[in-house]
């Protein structure tokens, strides 16, 4: 199954708030929710994630390009709007979070401030 089983109203709700703060405190707020065993899977994902991020200048791997590749395996739409037109909105919204996790994952983690990316 999927890491996150959020991809519902919860990450609408995170794409939905516009301040970064406040949208990366309910980010962790949702992820600390997570089994033990999720939790791991997704800190460890996450780090690696971020080391491959620190070398796009090299590997032309960008936050939004491993939101991309990695999103829809973390999070999805509920299965019944996968067939519809909402579709397609609802995974640019679930990449744009996953990105945000990427990019704040120290501060969702408990590693560091949340800073400005």
């Amino acid at each position: 199954g999927d890491v996150l089983a959020f991809a519902g109203d919860a990450v609408l709700a995170l794409h939905a708030e516009s301040d970064v703060r406040q949208r990366m405190t309910m980010a962790r707020a949702i992820i600390i929710e997570l089994s033990a065993d999720r939790y791991a899977m997704l800190r460890f994902l996450v780090e690696f994630l971020t080391d491959v991020y620190e070398f796009a200048d090299e590997n032309q791997m960008s936050s939004s390009n491993l939101a991309i590749i990695f999103g829809p395996a973390l999070l999805h739409p509920r299965p019944a709007d996968m067939a519809t037109p909402l579709y397609a909105k609802q995974v640019t919204k679930v990449n744009e979070v996953v990105d945000d996790i990427i990019n704040y994952g120290d501060f969702i983690f408990g590693n560091g401030p949340l800073l400005s990316q």
